[in-house]
């Protein structure tokens, strides 16, 4: 896709206007509660905030492996939650056949007591990763 891609043009503005601190507050929460995943907007249907909530979609782990797209499956797994979170721009084709994926992983500083709850998040959700893959 070009620059001059309608597409590729809403995404951009969309980007543009993307409260970054609010994703990364709830990438955080959702590691928190549910593990290894990103942030995922579907660029078709882009909601970033209604009446000043977010609206956003949390793409587990476990489901982007169905992918099998290595770098995205490497990204979402290996990304330190401490510091950085990763977001998906998923771009449709018309057909819905296949699509186009924009990843960016963000660096972010958290507030101490939040590093102490996704250090033990990352402790539990490390274990239970390696019962889901059988190598307990």
């Amino acid at each position: 896709m070009g620059d001059k891609d309608a597409k590729t043009q809403r995404t951009n503005a969309f980007m543009k206007k993307l409260d970054i601190e609010h994703v990364g507050q709830y990438a955080v929460e959702k590691f928190i509660g549910s593990g290894r995943g990103a942030v995922a907007f579907n660029m078709n249907f882009p909601v970033p905030q209604v009446k000043g909530y977010g609206q956003f979609v949390w793409a587990p782990l476990a489901g982007l492996i169905k992918s099998e797209d290595d770098l995205l499956i490497n990204t979402v797994s290996k990304y330190d939650p401490k510091r950085e979170f990763v977001i998906l721009y998923l771009l449709p084709a018309e057909d819905g056949l296949t699509v186009d994926i924009w990843m960016m992983t963000l660096f972010c500083t958290f507030p101490p007591h939040i590093v102490s709850l996704v250090r033990s998040a990352a402790v539990e959700h490390e274990q239970a990763w390696k019962e889901w893959r059988g190598e307990n």
